[in-house]
């Protein structure tokens, strides 16, 4: 203490210190132990302040995207969405493969109708399985929505839209994200390689929401995206070439690195979406519409017309009973997309039809939309070729102006008299200044709705499918092809050439493409059999089609897809010569032509067919038992309701659960049979109807099969019974999911260690996917060709070419399926024949 005379120690201040700095370190480690848990409720807090803070803006973007979608139809200027909307389905993808599961994979696989996700028609009309776009959404995976043309891509996502808008519990899991439905032609491209992917969707946005909206907007986005409550509907990627889609892929992909955890659905072509499936988006198709969904959509039709239109409507002519043109229009063509069944409609109710065929009805929707401007018809087909040579399905008024030039007249010119030689006055014409083509034609047309206002003053037609018809049918009296045909494939150029057909003799073109056979899918080929079904019957190159396709049909080493997707051609074309092949067909001495002669004997309610599809019915190969049972059942007069029901209670086993199943899909006669089945003494047949119950699906189905798998006196109608009931209670196989990393799925882990190895990331694991494509199991086998079918490129193709065609069943037929999804990713397919395969 002598270094320190001064030092005084105050007992009372020691304390008071060492107390005070005693309990400033326990709340430290109190404090530093509970940290993460007070910095979630901070967060927490704060989230819910920013959520209270945009409430009110999410009200009013649920609203403006309410009000868009209900706009988002080619009707719109009569009807809104939800008063005319027939609810989309998606049709049911190919069931997840999982090798550790107990479930009998060959039952899955072993189906009625190939996957046709191109072609549609046949699944619908078969009623094959359909899920909604919320439960394809529901495992996590993001999704792209294929479709043909007019098919109901848009209406989907607007009818999806909508519902998220409105909280609507039919939303599920959705219902409260943030819905952002975008059409791509309001994103201008130059903006796609931003790094700022909220500033790109605010000013897409910009135009379609409020003024009260659009302050708030980014704010809101910008919560929605961090709290991962975003579900963004991208529409229109099928209408863009394939360099511009290459683009929004960018910035789809660096949206997703920005913000992960957000939903999207994206409309694409089935013939192109290249880079969307690496972001890992799966494909998924529209479902067609069957002859139910015709009916309702023309009686609300009907109805709404009845309510709405009519009463200031003047008929010139007297008014057909709305009953009797109901029925004429329920006998048109089947095969109509929900777009072609509007327009016809609309021509029938309008007064302005001009004939029976799709064609015709898109042509009396353009005359009724330019009406009022029945002069600017030349300047629409200018524009739409150039729209299609210039690959531009989005053009600025000043490209507008320089395609349409010739046709625009000055707003008005000076005149005056001058006398001519004999004497007589001739009105003499003074300078003008240049036209401009805003001020006549542009204006008229965006007026008339064919054309629609987008982001950035720019333009495109209402629907891609009436700028092709204005093409094709332009085209047809220009006749310079050349420059269109040489284009890369993309929708517009596929539409001009489908209606150029209509109205020119393309016999050259259609010999042209009908010789190359570089492509194992053949997939130019099919697209010329599109052609038949506009195309006018005297048209000599049908005949050159028709029999591509029926020998095309027969070749045995093709799968039953391709063979598929050839009679969908064949009875989708009209031509009535068809009946009478696919009659022959039925005897043929392959199993595929046989399953496929019948389907298509059903499509087309061939009642000659009626006495070998009963034969059929009892076949020893199950999916052509149950090809015949349908299709008797489509046909749906006595003899072949008659021929079911033998089948039903004389048949094979086999073919009495097909004749069960069958009559699942029609409720007036079917369901009351099923009902009197469970009460007769043949035990087979109960334990027949059982499987058909199943099949229905419905509340008072599964009420009665519960009742049999207690009071039935067999035990083997009990059990099967049990089964049923236990596969109705099963998560649904065809709800897509996201793919593991392969180094972390389990049957591939499985594979390596039964082989001494690891699953090691990256070129190793696709590898060792390439090895169990050869040497696994089977359900291996399916398993790896079903990774490849999303997450495949060309460097796998050989490989999946050896699976091609060194198999049968459902190798093969995965095997080409997967080929399907890797050839409209855009990867190159090789012949085979260079590989010495095929």
């Amino acid at each position: 203490m002598r270094f320190l005379p001064n030092f005084h120690l105050d007992r009372l201040s020691f304390w008071i210190g060492f107390f005070a700095g005693a309990l400033f370190w326990w709340a430290v480690t109190i404090f530093r132990h509970n940290w993460p848990r007070i910095r979630g409720y901070l967060f927490t807090k704060i989230q819910q302040l920013r959520e209270k803070l945009t409430a009110s803006t999410e009200v009013r973007l649920a609203n403006d995207t309410l009000r868009l979608a209900q706009n988002q139809h080619l009707a719109a200027s009569l009807f809104s969405l939800d008063e005319i909307l027939i609810t989309p389905r998606i049709m049911a993808p190919p069931p997840r493969i999982n090798p550790e599961n107990e479930i009998q994979h060959s039952e899955i696989l072993d189906t009625m109708i190939p996957y046709m996700p191109d072609w549609p028609e046949f699944a619908a009309l078969y009623h094959g399985p359909t899920i909604t776009l919320s439960e394809a959404l529901q495992n996590g995976a993001n999704l792209i929505l294929i479709g043909q043309p007019g098919s109901g891509k848009t209406v989907a996502l607007a009818h999806f839209a909508s519902l998220i808008a409105k909280r609507d519990p039919q939303a599920g899991m959705f219902a409260n994200y943030v819905p952002l439905f975008i059409h791509m032609a309001d994103i201008p491209t130059t903006s796609l390689s931003s790094n700022a992917p909220l500033e790109v969707l605010v000013n897409a946005m910009s135009g379609r929401v409020s003024t009260l909206t659009l302050p708030r907007l980014p704010n809101l986005l910008s919560t929605a995206f961090d709290n991962k409550r975003v579900m963004l509907l991208l529409d229109g990627l099928d209408e863009l070439p394939p360099v511009a889609i290459q683009q929004f892929v960018t910035f789809l992909g660096t949206l997703l690195k920005r913000y992960p955890g957000t939903r999207i659905v994206v409309a694409a072509s089935p013939d192109y979406y290249d880079g969307l499936n690496s972001l890992g988006l799966i494909p998924v198709a529209v479902a067609a519409w069957d002859e139910q969904q015709r009916a309702a959509f023309i009686e609300k039709w009907r109805s709404l017309w009845a309510q709405f239109i009519a009463p200031i409507t003047p008929f010139e002519t007297e008014e057909i009973d709305p009953l009797l043109l109901n029925g004429w229009l329920s006998t048109w063509d089947l095969n109509l997309t929900p777009l072609e069944l509007t327009l016809k409609v609309w021509a029938a109710y309008a007064d302005d039809a001009r004939g029976a065929d799709s064609v015709n009805a898109i042509e009396s929707y353009v005359r009724r939309m330019t009406q009022e401007h029945p002069d600017i018809r030349p300047a629409l087909g200018r524009l739409a070729i150039q729209m299609v040579a210039t690959l531009s399905p989005i053009f600025n008024q000043k490209e507008a102006e320089n395609w349409l030039v010739e046709f625009e007249t000055p707003p008005s010119t000076s005149q005056e008299e001058a006398p001519s030689e004999q004497g007589e006055q001739i009105p003499k014409k003074q300078p003008a200044s240049k036209p401009t083509i805003s001020y006549r034609i542009l204006p008229a047309l965006v007026s008339s709705g064919l054309l629609i206002p987008r982001s950035g003053s720019r333009l495109s037609f209402i629907h891609p499918l009436i700028n092709g018809y204005l093409a094709g049918a332009a085209l047809s009296k220009d006749g310079n092809i050349s420059s269109i045909q040489s284009q890369p494939e993309w929708i517009s150029k596929s539409l001009t050439l489908n209606y150029l057909a209509c109205f020119s003799d393309v016999t050259n073109l259609v010999i042209t493409i009908l010789g190359q056979t570089d492509d194992p899918l053949q997939r130019k080929q099919l697209a010329v059999a599109r052609w038949l079904r506009e195309a006018p019957k005297n048209q000599t190159w049908r005949i050159t089609v028709m029999r591509y396709l029926a020998n095309m049909m027969q070749k045995e080493s093709l799968t039953l897809g391709l063979s598929g997707r050839a009679l969908a051609a064949m009875v989708m074309s009209g031509d009535p010569g068809v009946s009478t092949l696919l009659r022959h067909l039925l005897k043929s001495e392959q199993s595929n032509l046989r399953q496929l002669a019948a389907l298509g004997c059903g499509v087309i309610h061939d009642t000659k067919a009626v006495d070998d599809l009963s034969i059929l019915s009892n076949d020893t190969i199950p999916s052509i038992s149950r090809a015949a049972c349908h299709a008797l059942v489509t046909i749906g007069n006595k003899q072949a309701m008659d021929a079911i029901v033998a089948t039903l209670l004389q048949g094979t086993e086999n073919g009495r659960r097909a004749a069960a199943e069958a009559l699942a899909d029609n409720p007036e006669e079917g369901h009351p049979a099923l009902i009197d089945g469970t009460k007769m003494d043949d035990l087979l047949v109960r334990r027949a109807v059982v499987y058909g119950l199943a099949q229905v699906n419905q509340p008072w189905s599964i009420e009665i099969l519960e009742k049999v798998q207690i009071e039935d006196g067999q035990w083997i109608v009990r059990n099967a019974a049990s089964e049923a009931l236990e596969n109705l209670r099963q998560p649904n196989p065809y709800i897509p999911y996201p793919l593991p990393q392969l180094s972390e799925t389990p049957w591939l882990i499985a594979f390596a260690a039964k082989l001494g190895m690891g699953v090691i990331p990256g070129k190793p694991a696709m590898e060792l996917l390439i090895q169990a494509l050869k040497d696994g199991s089977e359900v291996q086998r399916l398993a790896a060709l079903e990774y490849l079918r999303l997450k495949g490129g060309e460097d796998t193709v050989l490989h999946i070419y050896h699976a091609l065609y060194g198999n049968l069943g459902a190798l093969r037929e995965m095997a080409y399926n997967t080929l399907w999804h890797i050839g409209s990713t855009g990867a190159n397919l090789p012949p085979p024949i260079q590989f010495g395969l095929g």
